[in-house]
């Protein structure tokens, strides 16, 4: 969603710059062992043609106004069902399956004064795999969790690394290994609800350059987590989330000069349903964002906003 929203502002601001592109997506599902285990194979076909009617950039003015690319990738998801009962349910899943991403008009056409171009950036291409459990409870609660291992390797890795102390620019990594775990939970009692998430994942340059080679990648951190509670009375909801982000390196060598602190950020908010019908639903909501106030960077340049208050009105019918 956010890169399809990145492509959107890119077009409507730039409106000398087009693409097109046209997915297909075949699938099937193969039932085995009385539905307790489901195989899915699929094939993926993207074509993207990408037309700019003046020239890419500024430093490559000869460089090809109209640029496609075509993909067709294969995969296979698994499914079975372990154990089932009245309260419990047990999957055990697993998928391997090869995807590509083009870059986008951000990443090639950069930002005045914040990004700059770079007109020759190639397509990722990564092979995933994934090993995995989910858990069902129903009872006095209703409980769900999970756990996925998971490993990719990345040839031309798209990253946002330091042009300047004050500039980024998009860099292809010549191959990159992620190797990871995510795992979540999420729980609601009457009137309580639960959820946290964890991610853990070791991201490793394997690139030819030997300045970089064995280094971790930029702004990918070791531990990410997620985590929040609401609560709903009557016609109130109110909750808190909290989400940390590990300490990551800006920059490809892993210069401490471009090291970034890990940081938390706490939100908070509260709603009233001032109109709880089955077809009309009216919802006033606060929201304070960033309550502490932490002023952290995102990117380099891109500093967070401190404390936020939003007010909001939702109609629904």
């Amino acid at each position: 969603r956010d890169r399809r929203n990145a492509i959107d502002q890119e077009l409507s601001a730039q409106p000398t710059k087009f693409r097109n592109q046209v997915s297909l997506h075949l699938t099937d599902e193969i039932a085995i062992l009385d539905d307790r285990l489901l195989a899915e194979p699929f094939v993926r076909y993207e074509r993207y043609a990408d037309r700019f009617n003046e020239p890419a950039t500024a430093q490559d003015p000869l460089k090809d106004s109209v640029v496609k690319r075509e993909f067709a990738d294969t995969g296979l998801k698994i499914r079975g069902l372990l154990i089932h009962s009245r309260v419990w349910d047990v999957f055990l899943r697993g998928a391997a399956y090869r995807a590509r991403r083009v870059p986008l008009f951000l990443e090639i056409f950069g930002e005045s004064g914040t990004i700059t171009s770079n007109a020759s950036l190639r397509a990722e291409d990564s092979e995933n795999y994934e090993v995995g459990a989910d858990v069902d409870f129903r009872s006095f609660l209703e409980m769900h969790g999970y756990v996925t291992l998971f490993r990719k390797n990345i040839r031309d890795m798209i990253l946002f690394v330091p042009n300047s102390r004050f500039t980024l620019r998009a860099e292809n990594v010549d191959a990159a290994s992620i190797n990871g775990l995510e795992t979540g939970l999420e729980a609601k009692w009457n009137w309580l609800q639960v959820y946290a998430r964890y991610t853990y994942q070791r991201a490793i340059n394997e690139g030819k350059e030997d300045y970089a080679n064995g280094k971790y990648l930029p702004l990918r951190p070791l531990h990410d987590f997620g985590g929040g509670i609401t609560i709903k009375l009557n016609r109130w909801i109110g909750g808190l989330e909290s989400n940390y982000t590990g300490a990551v390196f800006q920059d490809r060598s892993n210069d401490y000069f471009y090291y970034q602190d890990p940081r938390w950020v706490h939100n908070v908010f509260c709603s009233y349903l001032i109109l709880d019908g089955d077809v009309d639903r009216l919802t006033f909501t606060l929201e304070i964002r960033n309550v502490a106030n932490d002023r952290t960077e995102d990117l380099v340049g891109y500093p967070l906003p401190g404390r936020s208050v939003y007010a909001s009105l939702d109609y629904r019918f």
